[in-house]
C-alpha cells in the first residue's frame, strides 16, 4: 500500500496503492514511477514519486544517501558535491549538474531523520541558479532480508534558464532517475567498498513504502 502524508504533491495518482505491474516491476528490480505536473502559486512543477529495491540493508542506503561526497556517483547528473555546513539533523549542500553545455548549480537544506532513515530536502538558494521552487525526499525502508525499498518525492520548477538546452521532459526523466542511480551506485564492486553487506541475517517484514505526497515543503 502506498501511504500519503497530509500534504499531498500533486494529483492523485500518488495516492494510489502499486499496480499489479509495478509489483512486478519492483520485484523484478526495476524501477517505478509516478511522474507529476503541477501548477500552484504561480509555479509551474514537476517531478512526482519514484520507488526501486535495492540489494542492501536500509542502514547501507542510509549512508549513501548521506554520502555527499559520493553524490556525482549516486545521483543523475551530478558532477560536483559539497557540504556547507553540517550537523546531526540539518546539513547544506552545494550541488551542480552538468549535461553537455549545460550546466547549473544550487544549495539545498537537509533535514535528517536518522531514526526513519529518510532525508526531507528543499532549495536553499543564494546562487542565482534560475531555479524558483524545489523540494522532496527520499526513505529507506526494509524490504527483505538484506533489501531497501528507496522511496523518493520530488517536485520543482526549474524555472526557463535551465531550458535553454533542454526540455522540460528530460529534466523530468532525470528527476526521476534517482532510485536507479542509487541502486547502481550502491551494487557497483566501488559501492560495495564502501558500503559492504552484513552476514546474512533473517527475513524482516516488509515496511510501507513513502511516496511523494509526504514531501514536505517547508
Amino acid at each position: 500500500m502506498v501511504h500519503v502524508g497530509h500534504t499531498a504533491l500533486a494529483q492523485d495518482v500518488a495516492r494510489k496503492p502499486y499496480s499489479a505491474d509495478e509489483k512486478a516491476r519492483l520485484l523484478a528490480g526495476k524501477l517505478v514511477t509516478r511522474p507529476v505536473t503541477e501548477q500552484r502559486a504561480g509555479l509551474r512543477l514537476m517531478g512526482g514519486s519514484s520507488w526501486q529495491i535495492i540489494n542492501a540493508p536500509p542502514e547501507l542506503v542510509f549512508r549513501a544517501l548521506l554520502d555527499t561526497k559520493n553524490y556525482p556517483h549516486s545521483l543523475p547528473t551530478v558532477s560536483r558535491a559539497s557540504v556547507i555546513s553540517d550537523a546531526k539533523t540539518t546539513r547544506r549542500v552545494r550541488l551542480e549538474h552538468k549535461k553537455g553545455p549545460v550546466g547549473i548549480a544550487y544549495r539545498l537544506v537537509l533535514t535528517i531523520d536518522h531514526e526513519r532513515r529518510d532525508v526531507n530536502f528543499k532549495l536553499n538558494d543564494r546562487l542565482e541558479s534560475g531555479l524558483r521552487a524545489a523540494w522532496g525526499f527520499m526513505a529507506a525502508t526494509p524490504y527483505g532480508p538484506n533489501q531497501t525499498l528507496l522511496s523518493y518525492g520530488v517536485m520543482i520548477d526549474p524555472g526557463e534558464g535551465l531550458l535553454v538546452g533542454l526540455v522540460r521532459s528530460v529534466i523530468h526523466e532525470w528527476l526521476l532517475k534517482v532510485p536507479t542511480q542509487m541502486k547502481k551506485f550502491i551494487e557497483s564492486p566501488y559501492g560495495r567498498k564502501l558500503y559492504p553487506l552484513p552476514a546474512p541475517r533473517s527475513a524482516v517484514v516488509p515496511a510501507p513504502a513513502r511516496d511523494a505526497g509526504q514531501a514536505r515543503k517547508q
